[in-house]
This record gives structure tokens, sequence and C-alpha cells, in this order.
């Protein structure tokens, strides 16, 4: 091969490699910046995306909070005026605020307003599954004068996901105690989606996170997103779209939907032309330079080269030539041909020096691998925070038990006193007999001891009343009571009452027993009566409620602390929780809270006790606590699938004499008893009647009924039926007490009408207040 054609194919090859090494290098580089340049503008975008969702969800709760600190609003909730509906939350509202729907509860937590509108603006069902997420809860209590944070966030029903806002009503300077709770929200839908789109000029679409209808365009995402990488780049799958994905969690903080970003890959096609644009560049620069070089090799080298071979190829033809032809010049061809012949001895064979071409180094950053960390499942912690009081409990029980036992002596004494009569002289209780005009014709020593008398004699014959006063009540309100007259007038046994008194020179005597008709054949003939003094026992039942009071007192305290420690942890401010963790925490909150209750109980059962939860008895109307009470437990009603009726008799006089809050209290106790007691589909119906010159209030419901066996402990503490511990495991068992309490507090009577598996009937009878009459203490 001839010289000029190896020079050639020398300068062809060594810049065509290096041509290529050279656009290979800068090749890898841009492309690799480009999809870095390409994917940082996904998540660009994709963030962006996340972000518009987001400021629109904050434009939803700056309307809401406007209205949660309207006065209207909070009027609403305590009054339910229909004008505020009216006016302001007609269909035409809701779609003026770009909502489908709103939601408000009053204090209680109950449902009080409801509507679902289209985006047409036409009202439709409200979504069941909604109505989940504000169930009845107890009032906010009156010294929180600051509306809470309330929560905002999606909220995934079977009717589509829902863009979900909610805050606490107040006053609209903040200082009012809250009164409910008001929520905005709409749909997230096609229309949502498409309105996201505009906001960010991006094809966007979503699906549930973790469904197993799960698009296929969306499993990747689903495996690679996480709480600690919300966001991510798929790989594109072909030269036109690159997606871009981010997690949406809900209100709860669990991760519930897939958003997707789709967009064109124009900085990825910018990269192509601009890499093409490089490649022709460097294509056209390595023919210019080979052509340069040869030219100037040519001129330069070859040609003397050529006229150097051309002289030594004359050495060879013409052997008589001892030298070749000298070239003009002083480089390096005229030097050679002056050496040509001492060269030609020496020069082997050259060796061929091999370039060796390092090849610079590829681009070495690599695609950093999505890594799904997987946080450890905090250890189970199970606090035991309480320790069992079922003890304390049974004490109580017992003494209860032994009182009854006792109580139950005094009634078959009664039962053989009719023959054993001029016997009882030497019994430790106090006895005394009447005739059918109330006069005393058997008083025992006993009996004369306690009145302070020195025999019994002078007694026989008198009135009975003016010897033996008895007296009922706590505190100042005690009044008289006439057993044997009660006896008379309605033949059967009558116990006194628990805070009964035998009153003897102003001085109050606690006793009990009980009086029993004197028949022979059928006919009455008088009374006889069984008292006891009780003064030790009513030292001992004070005592016993002290104590009570100040264990339920030590029981709240740290029961509070608890309270506080588990709401600081499920809000997180300990760290973040997993999701069974907070499951275990939230049954432990909901134990606490049942013990919270049982501690209350305990401390109002203590206080009717010891007196110390007096109230004053003002003029009050029956019929409207009677209507409110039916109205806040409407609630309980609907949840449990029980109808509830509520009639009065139209010329009823409403007012009577009573403590408001006890009265309430009290009534509230048994419709809301009612109602627990009375399984789906029964109905529960509360009459407000007039009978004997008192208001009747008559309870009656279909429910699971009272035992026969029970009905004579059902207004004893700490008891309850054992047909209703089957039917509701909570329950302290003190309710129907403190009803009873309340309702003879009030200078009432309660009784009740039960048969097992048929229903019940509880009455409360109290007197009319006449306007001549003063507020009793």
């Amino acid at each position: 091969m001839r010289l000029r054609i190896k020079v050639i194919l020398s300068v062809i090859v060594i810049i065509g490699a290096l041509t290529a090494v050279i656009f290979y290098i800068f090749s890898a580089n841009l492309t690799e910046d480009f999809r870095k340049l390409e994917e940082d503008k996904a998540y660009e975008n994709i963030s962006r995306a996340y972000d518009t969702l987001a400021s629109r969800i904050d434009d939803l709760s700056v309307k809401l909070s406007d209205w949660a600190q309207w006065d209207d609003t909070y009027d609403f909730v305590q009054d339910r005026n229909e004008e505020y509906v009216d006016v302001n939350l007609q269909e035409e509202a809701l779609t003026l605020l770009q909502i489908n729907l709103i939601i408000i509860t009053d204090e209680s937590g109950d449902i009080i307003f409801k509507k679902h509108v289209n985006r047409e603006g036409e009202e439709k069902p409200f979504p069941e599954r909604l109505e989940q997420y504000f169930p009845s809860k107890k009032a906010l209590p009156e010294e929180e004068n600051s509306a809470p944070e309330g929560y905002e966030g999606i909220l995934i029903i079977p009717a589509g996901p829902v863009i979900i806002v909610s805050r606490g009503v107040t006053s609209s300077d903040g200082t009012a105690p809250l009164k409910g709770e008001i929520a905005f929200g709409y749909f997230f839908d096609e229309t949502a989606v498409e309105q996201l789109s505009n906001l960010t000029y991006l094809k966007i679409s979503y699906s549930p996170y973790g469904a197993d209808n799960l698009d296929r365009a969306f499993d990747a995402p689903c495996q690679a997103l996480s709480k600690e990488h919300p966001f991510f780049v798929e790989t594109p799958q072909n030269q036109e779209k690159i997606s871009a994905y981010a997690l949406i969690n809900d209100v709860f903080g669990d991760p519930v939907l897939i958003l997707r970003a789709e967009m064109n890959r124009n900085t990825y096609q910018q990269g192509l032309k601009a890499i093409a644009f490089f490649k022709k560049s460097i294509l056209f620069a390595g023919i210019a330079i080979i052509l340069v070089i040869l030219i100037l090799f040519e001129y330069l080298v070859i040609r003397r080269l050529s006229r150097l071979s051309a002289n030594i190829n004359k050495i060879n033809v013409d052997k008589g030539q001892l030298a070749i032809e000298v070239i003009s010049g002083k480089d390096e061809v005229s030097r050679l041909a002056v050496e040509i012949n001492k060269m030609l001895e020496k020069v082997d064979m050259a060796e061929t020096r091999k370039k060796e071409l390092e090849k610079l180094r590829t681009a070495d950053t690599e695609k950093i691998q999505k890594q799904n960390q997987h946080s450890e499942k905090t250890n189970k912690a199970i606090l035991n925070i309480l320790e069992d009081i079922s003890n304390s409990e049974q004490d109580l029980q017992r003494k209860t038990i032994e009182l009854k036992k006792a109580s139950l002596l005094v009634e078959e004494q009664k039962k053989r006193a009719e023959g054993i009569l001029r016997f009882l002289q030497s019994i430790g209780e106090g006895v005394f007999a009447t005739d059918l005009n109330c006069s005393l014709i058997f008083v025992n020593l006993t009996a004369v001891k306690m009145i302070s008398r020195v025999e019994s004699d002078p007694l026989i014959g008198k009135e009975y009343s003016d010897n033996f006063l008895f007296m009922s009540g706590k505190g100042d309100g005690k009044k008289k009571i006439d057993p044997v007259r009660e006896v008379l007038k309605n033949p059967q046994v009558y116990v006194l009452p628990n805070d009964c008194y035998l009153n003897v020179q102003s001085e109050n005597i606690p006793i009990s027993g009980s009086f029993a008709p004197i028949t022979e054949k059928g006919k009455i003939l008088g009374a006889v009566g069984v008292f006891q003094d009780i003064t030790e026992r009513h030292k001992i039942e004070k005592e016993k409620d002290n104590f009570m009071s100040i264990t339920a007192h030590q029981l709240r305290t740290p029961l509070s602390g608890i309270r506080w420690m588990l709401e600081s942890l499920l809000d997180g401010d300990a760290g973040k929780l997993s999701r069974e963790a907070k499951d275990y925490l939230k049954q432990i909150s909901e134990n606490n809270q049942r013990l919270v209750t049982v501690v209350n109980d305990l401390l109002d059962v203590s206080r009717i006790n010891m007196g110390k939860n007096k109230e004053a008895s003002i003029p009050v109307d029956i019929c409207k606590i009677l209507q409110e009470a039916v109205e806040t437990l409407k609630g309980l009603a609907n949840e449990r699938k029980v109808e509830i009726f509520y009639e009065k008799t139209p010329s009823l006089k409403s007012k009577i004499k009573a403590s408001p809050k006890h009265l309430f209290q009290a009534l509230e106790n048994l419709i809301s008893n009612a109602i627990r007691y009375t399984p789906g589909g029964g109905k529960v119906k509360v009459v407000a009647d007039k009978k004997d010159g008192k208001v009747l209030v008559s309870i009656i419901d279909t429910g699971i009924g009272i035992p026969k066996k029970d009905q004579d402990k059902i207004f004893s503490k700490f008891f309850r039926a054992s047909n209703a511990v089957l039917k509701e495991a909570d329950g302290s068992g003190l309710g129907l007490n403190v009803v009873k309490l309340f309702i003879e507090e009030n200078g009432g009577k309660v009784w009740f009408k039960s048969e097992e598996g048929k229903g019940s009937t509880f009455y409360v009878a109290l007197p009319f207040w006449e306007a001549t009459e003063s507020p009793r203490p």
C-alpha cells in the first residue's frame, strides 16, 4: 500500500475515532443532563399540582372560617331557626360557594343540618357513609372559648373522594364557647380534576391507593410511593409522554389517592435535537480537519518524500550512481537525503507506534434506587392505667345488701305483728298500732323511749301524729309525712323513705322502718308501724358517702391526666405512631372515658346522699323540659333505629315547681334507658298528662322489659337487671338511683310497670305549681 493511501487512511481513522469518542462522551453527558432536567421538571409539576390541590383546600378552609365565626351560624346551632336555612343554606348558596356538601352539628355532636347538591345545584340524597364521621359526643367545656383547628383533607366514601373541611362554631369575636361544628365539602370528581388540570396546565388523573381495581398504569407508583416518599416520577415508556405521581393522605394521615400528572417530553425532545445538531457539527468538523491535514501533509511531506523515493529508485535502477539527488531545504527530508545511505544500512523494521486511546470516563451517575423504607413497628406498649375498682364496688354492694336484709327482717316482723302484738314490748324496735281513726291502741317501751316519754298508757287513745312526728327529706327541705294515713288509704306495706326522721323535741332522729294495715278476714282494722333508730347506721352511711366522694375525686384526677396524655399521643405530640399503635391507644382512651363516667356517677350519688347537690326549686315548664329531652335524644334514637314520639294533653297546665337541671337529668336518663334497651324497629312514647291533681309523665317502650325477680331492686345503687347487662355491657347501675333521688327531691314520685320481653312503662308524678307558692330553696 502506498504511503499516501496509508496517511489518508490513518488520518481518517484517527480523526474519526477521536470524533467518535468526543461525540460519545458529550452525547452521554448531555442525554443524562436532559433526562435529569426532565425529571426535575416532572417533580416540579407534580408538586405544583399537589400544592394547587392544597391551595384549593385552604381556600375552602378560609370560606368555612367565615361561616364558623359568624354570629348567625352560632345562633342557628342553638335555636335551629329556619330563617337561617332559608336565607343562607339553599342550593344556590352551595353553588356560589363551589361546594357539594354542608354539615352542621350541635354541641352534642348531633347533626342538625345537612345538604348535598350536585354541580348543577340540584339537591341529592346525603351520603350515609359521610354521617359516620360526625357521631354524637359530649358538649365542649364551657371554659373553652377558642375554636378548635378542626380538620381538613380528603375522605373516601362509596360515592367517591370528598374534599372536607371542618371548624368549630363560635361567635364572630371568637370569645363565645363552642356550640357545635360546621363542615364544607365537595366531591373530587371529574369536574374537580378538570378544574385542577386547567389551573396547572397539566393532564391530571387519579386512582385509589391500594385498591383491588387499581389501574395498571398505577401499579409501579403504588409500590414506590409511601409517606416517606410521597412523590414519584415514572421511567418514560415512550418518547412522547412522561408521568409523575403524588401520594394524597386523608384527614387521618392515611394514604388514599394517587395523583398523576401526565406531560409531554418537550425537554427531552429538545435535548435529542441538540444532540443531533451536535453530532452533525462534530461530523462536519472532523471531515474539514481531515481535508486540511491531508492537503498540508501532501504539500509538506508526501511530495518531498515521493521525490526522495524517486531518487532512491534511481539508485536501485542505476547502480552506478553513488548518491542521490540532494533535496533543497533544511528540513528533515533534506537531511534524510544526505543520510539516506547510512539509514538504508541501519534501518530495520521500524517499530509501529501504537497509540492507545484512553477512554474517558463515562457518566458514573446512576439512577437513584427508590428504597421503600419500612418503619419498624413501634413496640406495643399497653399501659395498665387503672386498677380494678370492682372490690370497692363489691364492698358497697355488700353493705347495701346488708341494709336490705335488715329491712326484710322488719318486713317479716311486720307480717307476724297481728299474732304477737302483746309480746312486742321486749323488742329493740319501736312499735305502735292505731285504729281506723289514727288513734294509738298500742305503743311498746322502745317507741316510748324514742319520744322521751316515761310510760305508754297516757298515749293510748290519742292521735298518733301528736306524739310521733315523721319527717322526710334532706337539709332544710324536710317535710312532714303521714305513713299511717297512707297505709289506711292504700292498704299495702309502706316503707319509710331513705331520708326519714322522727322529730322529738325539735331534734330529728334518723329512722328506718315500715307500716302495714291490720286486717281480719279481709277487713282493715287499723295500722301497725315498726321502726328503729339508725343514728349509728346513718353515721356509717355518711362516712361511706365521704369515702365514695374522696375516692371518686382521687380517681378522677389521674384519669383526667391519663386522658390528656392519651390525646397528646394520638395527636402525635410524642412522635408519629403506627396505625396499630393508634388503634390500641384509642381503645385505652374509650375505656378511660367509661371509667370517668363511672367516677362521675359515684360523685353524683355521694353528693346527693351528703346533701351537697341541692338545686333551687323554681317554676318550670314540664312540657318544655320533656320536649328538649326528646329532641336531645333523637340522634340516639335514629342511631338505634328506634321511633320516638312525644305527646301531651292539650289542656294540661305545664307549670310545676322543680329543680330544672336535676329534673331534666332524671327525665333524660329515663328516656335514654328506654331507647337503649329497645331493639331496632321498636318504639318509645313520652306522654304528659294530668292525674290526681298532679302532672303524670309516662315513658313507654317496647323494649326488653325487666325480669320480675329484679323489679324490687331496680332503683338500688349499683344494680342492673340481668337482661340489661346482656343488652348493654356498659353501665354503672347508678342511673335509676339518681333518677329516684332527683324526682323525690322535687316532691315527686317515680315507679314502673314492666313485663320481660314486652317492654316497660316508667311513671313520674310531680305536683303542680301554684302562683301563691314561693320557690323551695
